[in-house]
Formats: structure tokens, C-alpha cells, sequence
């Protein structure tokens, strides 16, 4: 499903970096961007572009990357493969394609929570597309990783509308165009491939709605042209959303695009997935402090050290990202000699790899 960009630019914005990953003895690309001033334990978002398109480009055309400035969060473009008529593609359990993208992109998001110290808790996926359908496979297949999904023109395949009833509970959002006619909302779609085989949208949103026993739904008209329904109150506190826009056709609302269709996609999509997340706004907006630990590695005791005191917690993750504890500087041993140092005990840890943090700031250690 080409998407069609009048201009398209190829580069690599500040703090993005171009990687791979060995997955089956392939190896992946993707795209990184994260801020410098993002959080250990922050959120992490997968971006997945459509059908015959590549990662730079719905990196270019989705903002997301101005979300992660915003609030402070890491987002990877990865990269299809080629199905047999050598098309880049994701395979949302299609006939075109042996590749095991669930496995690629479930061992890179864990990869990533690790490698990065970003959020276990909070890794979301959301595509354009044919990302959108991979979205959806995420959700059947994979919510132990994926807290959360986003469809932009997506819809599932026939495969993982015949299959998904067992899986379990995972807040859902769909954004479709009624002027479709690439993946008509009215579930046409031709099932050659694995492609067509779902319903219409409402039912794919009310099936999605069922499965989260969401107690409660509002209707609102966001713009003359944009029709959003919120299911809320299910389980978990999961909610369901869907925007239906009378006026867009296969297109990404909002940054690149040259129509109006009242609403931008990747704001509305992380409103979604904020809901979700348990990063709260305080440890978002902490501040810039500088900071050393010695020694690296350590066995019973690390040394933090700084030219001034501040009055902020100190903060411990494990390797994933997972928040250990919380202790007031006041609660460590003090050592004053010319500059503001403290003793924290890290006998009680295994051996590994861990974070300490100081408002924005981190710092990796080994425990020995």
C-alpha cells in the first residue's frame, strides 16, 4: 500500500542512529531517536511503516520523533523484508511471506528495554498501514511485550481475525479513513494474500471492545469531519478508541500531510498510549544534574558525587528498566571533602548491570 510523498527527505535528525539486529540469522535494520535528556525507565514506542515502504520515510512523515522531544520517550523505526514479490512488507500472519516478524520485533523490544534501560511496562507499537495490520498481529500475539496498540489505515489480516478470540486483553486504537478504498473500512478488502478476511471497522472495534469488557462508551464529534469513540472502563482500566474521518482517504493525518483532517495522528496516538503508561509527569520533568559514581565496577558500595547538593530522590533500575528504589539523599552515608558525596550500599544487588539516576541524569554501573 504505496504511500505517496510529494518530497522525501533522507536523513538522520540529531540523537537519531541507524542499527541492526540479528534475528534469525538476519540481519534487521531499524531507526533510533531518543532525546538526550530521556529518563532511564522511559517509554518506548515502535513506529512500523506500510506496504513497499521503508523506516526512513514514516520517520520522516509521522512526528514522531517531535513526540519523543516532547515528552521525553524513545521510538524505533524498524525495517520490513522483502515478501516473495520482493516488496517490503510485515507479515501480519499474510500467505506472501515465511518471515517471523512477531519474533523480530518482540526480541528487539526486549533488546532495547535492556540496552537502552527503557520501560518493560511501557513499550507500545502502532503503524501506518500495513505497520497498522502488524499492529494488530502485536496485539494477538504479543501483549506480554506490546502494552498497547495504534492502527492508522490498518486493519487485521484474515488470519488474525479467525484466531485472535483467545488472546488476551490489550487496549486497542484504530484511526480510518472512510475514503479508503486501498483498505476499505467496509471490510472488502480481497482476501488474495491473507490480506481481506476481517469485517468492516466497527465490528473489528466493537470485537476489541468485547474482549476488554469496556463498561462505558462516549461518542464525540472531534471536527466537522472526525468522529472519535472512546470505550473506556475495562479491564485493567483498558480503553478501546476509534477515529473515523469522513474525508481521508489512505493517509496519515496531520505533519506531512497536505489535506486537513482535524486531527494529528502521532499526538493522538500517544495521548493513547500515555494512558497506559505508569511514567508519571514528575519523573518526566525532573531536572539536568551532573553527576559521578565510582568505583565501576563495584562489590558493597558505590560513591555518588557532585559539585552541588540537590534537593531531589535518588533513583535505582535494573538493566530493563524496572524502578528498584527510591532513597533521599539524606538517607545515604555522607562524605563531604570539597564537593557533595554519598555512599550507597549495593551489597543486597546481584551481579550485573544497573542505573542510578539523579533527576534526568544517568549513570550505568556493574555490580560485581
Amino acid at each position: 500500500f504505496t504511500l505517496v510523498i510529494l518530497l522525501i527527505v533522507n536523513f538522520l535528525a540529531f540523537g537519531q542512529s541507524e542499527e541492526t539486529f540479528l534475528h534469525d540469522g538476519i540481519e534487521r535494520e531499524y531507526i533510533y531517536y531518543a532525546p538526550d535528556d530521556i529518563s532511564v525507565g522511559a517509554p518506548l514506542i515502535f513506529v512500523l511503516h506500510g506496504y513497499t515502504s521503508v523506516n526512513n520515510i514514516i520517520a520522516g512523515y509521522s512526528g514522531f520523533n517531535s513526540i519523543a522531544d516532547e515528552h521525553k520517550v524513545a521510538i524505533c523505526y524498524p525495517l520490513g523484508t522483502r515478501d516473495v514479490i520482493g516488496n517490503t512488507h510485515w507479515n501480519a500472519n499474510l500467505e506472501i511471506s515465511e518471515t517471523d516478524d512477531v519474533g523480530f520485533l518482540t526480541e528487539l523490544a526486549i533488546f532495547l528495554q535492556e540496552d537502552r534501560s527503557l520501560s518493560s511496562e511501557n513499550t507500545f507499537a502502532c503503524g501506518m498501514s500495513n505497520g497498522g495490520f502488524m499492529s494488530y498481529t502485536l496485539a494477538c500475539e504479543a501483549p506480554a511485550v506490546f502494552s498497547a496498540v495504534a492502527s492508522v489505515t490498518g486493519t487485521m489480516s484474515g488470519t488474525d481475525w479467525e484466531d485472535c478470540s483467545s488472546s488476551d486483553p490489550i487496549p486497542v486504537m484504530q484511526i480510518t479513513g472512510l475514503m479508503d478504498d486501498v483498505v476499505p473500512a467496509d471490510g472488502s478488502m480481497s482476501t488474495f494474500g491473507g490480506w481481506g478476511g476481517a469485517p468492516d471497522y466497527l465490528t473489528v472495534n466493537e470485537f476489541w471492545k468485547e474482549k476488554n469488557e469496556c463498561a462505558s462508551t462516549e461518542v464525540v464529534d472531534l471536527f466537522p469531519t472526525v468522529q472519535a469513540t472512546y470505550h473506556r472502563d475495562g479491564i485493567n482500566g483498558n480503553q478501546v478508541w476509534l477515529f473515523a474521518i469522513s474525508n481521508m482517504e489512505h493517509n496519515w493525518p496531520g505533519f506531512w500531510s497536505t489535506d486537513d483532517f482535524g486531527i494529528i495522528a502521532a499526538e493522538e496516538i500517544w495521548d493513547f498510549f500515555s494512558l497506559n503508561t505508569e511514567m508519571t509527569t514528575d519523573v518526566l520533568n525532573l531536572p539536568q544534574i551532573e553527576f559521578n559514581v565510582f568505583p565501576n565496577p563495584a562489590q558493597d558500595f558505590v560513591n555518588i558525587s557532585m559539585e552541588n547538593s540537590v534537593e531531589v530522590p535518588l533513583r535505582l533500575y535494573s538493566s530493563d528498566g524496572k524502578w528498584l528504589k527510591e532513597l533521599e539523599l539524606s538517607e545515604l552515608t555522607a562524605n563531604v571533602s570539597g564537593f557533595d558525596q554519598w555512599q550507597l550500599d549495593i551489597s543486597d544487588l546481584q551481579s550485573g548491570i544497573y542505573f542510578i539516576a539523579l533527576g534526568k541524569q544517568s549513570t550505568k554501573f556493574l555490580k560485581l
